[in-house]
């Protein structure tokens, strides 16, 4: 794949520790999110919610319908995955569920301390939280 090539959907690069090249995951569209957990447990999204476990890809879909932005985890049996529309969706280990949201921003990137303390941010300076029990929003303060 050379740099004039314009066909990048589902496309990740990957280091090997001396050089990058590109790695197919076989998704329709551009990858927006990755999140690994180990070489056997890597996670990337977009329009579809896809899981590396070390020698395929599965793609999970992704009955949201909505853009999948930003993914994070604290364990493989505990993964955050935040999208478009205030898209928020769990993943337990077994299956993914979308999780009752407290926004309608769309949502970009989500990270945490661990299973109990995620965060997640978006548009219009949209901040919100995972306590373990609940999502809140957190004031951010004005954004024009």
């Amino acid at each position: 794949m050379g740099l004039s090539d314009t066909s990048y959907e589902g496309i990740l690069l990957h280091w090997d520790g001396t050089s990058w090249s590109a790695i197919s995951t076989g998704a329709p569209q551009a990858l927006l999110g990755v999140w690994d957990n180990g070489p056997g447990d890597v996670w990337a999204v977009g329009a579809e919610i896809l899981h590396w476990d070390g020698s395929e890809w599965t793609d999970f879909g992704n009955d949201t319908h909505q853009f999948i932005a930003g993914i994070w985890g604290s364990a493989s049996d505990n993964v955050w995955a935040v999208g478009y529309a205030g898209t928020i969706e769990h993943w337990d280990g077994t299956s993914w569920s979308t999780a009752a949201s407290v926004t309608t921003q769309d949502l970009y990137r989500v990270w945490g301390s661990g299973a109990g303390d995620v965060w997640a941010a978006g548009a219009k300076g949209t901040i919100v939280h995972w306590n373990g029990t609940s999502w809140s929003v957190v004031p951010a303060g004005a954004i024009p």
